[in-house]
């Protein structure tokens, strides 16, 4: 606190206490929280809980009663209509924002989805060249070890024994000995330099593959956080849409009935809003009961239940008759219920037909963009809005935009399995994440969304994440 001295007023010193008095008057419990209120706002230090800056505020939306007054003067509409159309773009734009963060996000986990399946399938290649190199290395070693053993059976000619021949024919006969064997040694020479190659090859190939493993596995988790994210902004952008759901279709309607030249009356355009939102409310609850009835069980058939053993009876003898022994009755065993069976369903109703099949394929170019050159799925022949069906029970772990794929759905089996729909038609998602699903149950419809030259499912499988070729797998369950 700086000193104060009265009897120098232009020391720089903090006012005295009779000054303090008549500039901010008596500091009191109440006038100390209002001042630190309005401190917190005004210098930024964050929001108070329940107090809003009021420059941030929004602009309160007309009510019925607004419309009805403003529609009876000219200059009072054009103002309402005014206000109307402001409060509309604003709450549009704020729904754009958050569709747009959606997207953004949703292109950011196409990206490295797809990064991860390259890696995938380059590990798998780079494995499997590994292992024919280390087959082709084993083989050559056991070709050097037959060679080897024969040589060591069949004994060799030393130098030495051609000064000791008795004979020109004995002599001509280990110079041609020697011959062959320089001729075997410069083999062996040759056959050592193989495997050793070969052996060199497939370590060179393990190590690459064990290095692309590692990628493929960081990529793995790097998609499966960016899936995450994406979906965490694709159900802000569906929460921001509900949440202003409701005003935008009453604005809408308030703009209408200032605008209206058919005599529609005000009060008709407020019935009609009222009428849709209990409509909303309606389809909501329905799609909250349907959610719940779904238990993810019922691929499984139920078991059968366990026969009930028939009621015995003991005979009762004639009286002409004597006494038999009735031996004690018997009960059938308990026949223990078969075990769950899993069934599956077409991803489309109908018969499944793939007009273009998974692996490498001849990229297409559109007006905007062009197909991959590595398929990781089949494109099923579709019309637009069909039915697109799981294949078999499961949980929800994806609904959103994933770029080129568009819309996309992705659905959890267990054990290791997942299947993947793509380029859903907008506003078909039937399903939400968590949500357990039934083989058959409807679960969207088909489009034309992401990179995408017409209406049609690109159906994905995979395998511990790595997505496999979807036909084989289709047919094993005559699916196909």
């Amino acid at each position: 606190m700086l000193p104060t001295r009265p009897d120098d007023p232009d020391c720089g010193c903090g006012p005295t206490p009779a000054e303090q008095k008549k500039l901010f008057g008596a500091v009191t419990r109440r006038t100390a929280l209002t001042a630190g209120l309005l401190s917190a706002v005004l210098i930024g230090a964050g929001p108070v809980a329940g107090v809003a800056p009021a420059a941030v505020a929004s602009e309160a939306d007309p009510t019925w009663e607004d419309v009805q007054r403003a529609r009876a003067n000219t200059a009072a509409k054009s103002a309402e209509v005014a206000r109307i159309l402001k409060l509309i773009e604003q709450l549009e734009a704020k729904v754009a924002e958050a569709e747009q963060a959606a997207r953004d996000a949703g292109d950011e986990f196409h990206e490295a989805q797809q990064a991860f399946f390259d890696a995938a399938i380059a590990a798998d290649e780079l494995q499997t060249q590994a292992d024919a190199a280390d087959e082709d290395a084993q083989d050559a070693g056991d070709r050097i070890g037959r060679i080897v053993g024969r040589q060591y059976r069949e004994g060799s000619v030393a130098p030495l024994a051609l000064l000791t021949a008795t004979s020109a024919a004995e002599a001509d006969s280990l110079l041609n000995r020697l011959s062959a064997l320089e001729m075997i040694r410069k083999r062996n020479e040759a056959l050592y330099g193989e495997a050793f190659t070969a052996k060199n090859t497939a370590q060179s190939l393990a190590d690459q593959a064990k290095e692309k493993q590692k990628e493929r596995d960081r990529l793995f988790r790097q998609a499966e956080r960016k899936m995450k994210r994406a979906q965490r902004a694709a159900d802000a952008a569906q929460a921001t849409l509900a949440r202003h759901q409701e005003r935008l279709e009453t604005l809408k309607a308030q703009l209408a009935a200032l605008t209206d030249s058919t005599g529609k009356t005000v009060s008709e355009y407020e019935a009609g809003v009222n009428a849709e939102k209990a409509a909303r409310a309606e389809r909501e609850r329905k799609a909250r009961e349907q959610a719940g009835n779904v238990t993810g069980g019922g691929g499984s058939a139920a078991p059968a239940p366990a026969p009930t053993p028939p009621p015995t009876h003991t005979p009762t003898p004639t009286p002409t008759t004597p006494p038999k022994t009735t031996p004690p009755p018997t009960t059938p065993p308990v026949v223990n219920p078969p075990a769950p069976v899993q069934t599956w369903s077409k991803p489309v109703r109908g018969t499944v037909k793939i007009n273009s099949g998974f692996g490498p394929r001849t990229t297409q170019c559109g007006p905007s963009y062009c197909s991959s050159g590595y398929h990781y799925g089949s494109d099923v022949n579709a019309s637009c809005y069909a039915d697109i069906l799981a294949v078999a029970a499961g949980k929800v772990v994806y609904a959103g935009w994933n770029g080129g794929y568009g819309n996309f759905v992705k659905i959890d089996h267990g054990g290791g399995l997942a299947t993947g729909y793509a380029h859903i038609a907008n506003g078909t998602i039937k399903v939400t994440v968590g949500q357990q699903v039934k083989p058959g149950d409807l679960i969207a419809g088909v489009g034309n969304t992401g990179n995408s030259f017409g209406c049609h499912l690109h159906f994905e499988v995979y395998k511990s994440g790595t997505p496999i070729n979807p036909e084989p797998w289709l047919r094993a369950r005559g699916l196909l």
